[in-house]
């Protein structure tokens, strides 16, 4: 490797990561014509986008903004569940996938720095974040490090489609499994022999793809992938339809294929451990890693690993702390302070008296449906004075429903809520459908 790639994959604040490009790979960065016949990709109305060369397409949003940032609150929450699940057995280790742009840079045409795209800037803020992780406890590699470095023998993402292709995923995989290993107590667990194997190629729908191709006269690239299967050892699990323990669980975007492309296959032949897998197929990890920590699956077979793959640019803190609060106190302990609840048949509502709690230190409420699916669960705090705050929990259309919920009693009255009305969306109650109180330790 030369001197000046070393820079690149170190580029932080003072280095110039752009001149550095320019010297190394020239021509994909000089002005070039489309190689595809592609025109007006700027005005498409889904997917705004330039054309890189090699048949490498950057979206304007997400791959050419560079603030993508995890603040210090929500890196602190994300060492909270770190911390929380590892005091139950399970460690975290957080994948953040980069932009395209970062992950694979070689093939970034001058139109991007055209639209005002700096490479410099764009990286130093994502290494700052895996800084800033890893500064509070968070176990998470510089996967954009391992990513560029490995574009150099071949592409990581597919080229009109946001995702990561074969190689980039077995790239993340040798991230994740190399944290993995380094954990404190890895080399005493009983390992498997796992064997990967491959079945041919197939196609993968992108509707990227189709979203550009109406701006281009020659066909692009399709998204052909390696078929993954196991040759020796047993298949990855479903985590939501497991049969046996599940050592190391996988939970991801639609960033690394699903299930499609083996993560959770080239995972257990790296680590010798078997793994489980769920992630959505419209992206959404942030609900796909709810659905799962909020499960019974997921309360009667803890993983000793939990491998988080969520892309840079989702904000985890988008809707508030509820999301990530949820998770915490899912990932934690059982809940010991049961609410008894009154059915109201009028309203349609149960509802518990929260008199007993004391204001002045943090709850969050559980409500349990006794394993009833429904969309959504609304929270309607009353004060003594008759004043109320509603919020409501919702889950997307498309995660494993499980019934069961988590409302931080944050933001409410210096005196305390006196009682708790909980309605449903989506469903009805269930028929032991219960509700308790998880007290964390700081106050809020």
């Amino acid at each position: 490797m030369t001197g000046n790639m070393v820079k690149f994959f170190k580029c932080n604040a003072r280095a110039q990561c752009a001149a550095l490009l320019l010297s190394l790979f020239g021509a994909p960065l000089a002005a070039q014509s489309s190689e595809y016949a592609c025109s007006g990709l700027m005005n498409s109305g889904t997917s705004p986008s330039v054309e890189g060369s090699q048949g490498m397409f950057y979206s304007v949003s997400p791959d050419l903004m560079m603030s993508h940032e995890i603040t210090e609150e929500i890196a602190q929450d994300l060492a909270e569940l770190s911390d929380t699940l590892a005091a139950q057995g399970t460690t975290l280790i957080y994948l953040a996938t980069p932009t395209k742009a970062l992950g694979q840079p070689q093939n970034l045409p001058w139109a991007a720095v055209d639209l005002g795209f700096d490479i410099d800037i764009a990286a130093t803020v994502y290494d700052e974040n895996i800084q800033r992780l890893n500064h509070h406890g968070v176990a998470a590699p510089n996967v954009r490090h391992i990513l560029a470095r490995a574009a150099m023998d071949a592409p990581v993402f597919f080229g009109p489609d946001p995702r990561l292709n074969s190689h980039g995923v077995r790239t993340m995989v040798r991230a994740a499994a190399e944290m993995v290993a380094g954990s404190p107590g890895y080399a005493a667990l009983p390992q498997t022999a796992f064997l990967s194997g491959l079945s041919g190629k197939a196609a993968m729908h992108s509707d990227r793809r189709l979203d550009l191709q109406d701006h281009c006269e020659k066909d692009l690239p399709g998204l052909t992938f390696d078929q993954v299967l196991m040759r020796q050892g047993a298949a990855p699990q479903d985590l939501f339809n497991s049969v046996a323990p599940i050592e190391v669980a996988v939970v991801s975007s639609e960033m690394t294929g699903g299930s499609t492309l083996g993560f959770a296959h080239h995972l257990q032949e790296a680590t010798g451990l078997s793994a489980g897998h769920y992630s959505l197929a419209k992206g959404g990890s942030l609900a796909a890693m709810t659905a799962y920590l909020t499960s019974q699956q997921f309360q009667a077979n803890r993983p000793l690993f939990l491998i988080w793959e969520q892309p840079i640019w989702i904000n985890s803190g988008e809707f508030g702390e509820q999301p990530l609060r949820e998770l915490i106190t899912a990932a934690g302990p059982r809940c010991e302070i049961v609410l008894p609840l009154r059915f109201d048949k009028g309203r349609k509502v149960f509802q518990a008296d929260l008199s007993g709690l004391d204001p002045a230190k943090r709850y969050t409420l559980f409500f349990d449906n006794d394993g009833v699916q429904v969309q959504a669960a609304r929270f309607i705090f009353a004060a003594r004075n008759k004043s109320v705050r509603a919020r409501t929990v919702y889950r997307t259309p498309d995660q494993v429903l499980t019934g069961r919920f988590y409302m931080p009693m944050s933001g409410l009255w210096p005196e305390g809520a006196s009682h708790v009305d909980v309605q449903l969306g989506g469903g009805s109650f269930g028929p032991a459908a219960s509700l308790t109180a998880c007290q964390q330790e700081e106050a809020y």
